[in-house]
């Protein structure tokens, strides 16, 4: 696996370890699996899969020299093939407003992604990120028949 900076590969490594720890947790019920080609971890829970992506990030510092640090982006696929009208965006933004973390968003074809997005380097362990996995998995698992019993569409876990 190609990583962009060592940064990035110094999170995938930490973040490794700790969805081994948070899978061998009976109490979450996830399983996961790391792709083998691209710094991603696939998490089953419930009727959600949930994808973590371990991005590079830098940006200019004060004194002009170049910042690390690594995203993490957690992100849910919740429903695929949903009717997108006035009434079901509506639906989405103020769910956004009612979300203790994450936020909806369109993906290709119309997919409804729920996603959130938090620096490494403010994730300090394992209950940390099982925290921010958990409340994304939670919200796509009890939302995802809701939103197809309005609008239609599957599970984006079931294709």
């Amino acid at each position: 696996m190609k990583f962009d900076t060592p940064t990035q590969q110094q999170a995938y490594t930490q973040v490794n370890a700790w969805m081994t720890e948070i899978a061998g947790n009976a109490d979450t019920g996830m399983a996961f699996e790391a792709d083998e080609e691209a710094p991603i971890f696939g998490v089953s829970y419930g009727s959600a899969y949930v994808e973590v992506e371990v991005a590079p990030f830098s940006w200019e510092g004060d004194d002009g020299s170049e910042e690390q640090d690594a995203l993490l982006i957690i992100s849910a696929s919740v429903v695929a093939g949903a009717e997108m009208n006035a009434e079901s965006m509506r639906y989405l933004l103020e769910k956004n407003e009612d979300l203790a973390i994450g936020a909806f968003s369109l993906g290709e074809g119309d997919e409804i992604i729920l996603s959130t997005t938090i620096p490494f380097s403010y994730c300090e362990d394992s209950e940390e990120l099982e925290t921010y996995l958990i409340m994304i998995c939670d919200t796509a698992d009890s939302l995802d028949d809701e939103i197809i019993v309005r609008w239609g569409g599957h599970r984006a876990s079931d294709v």
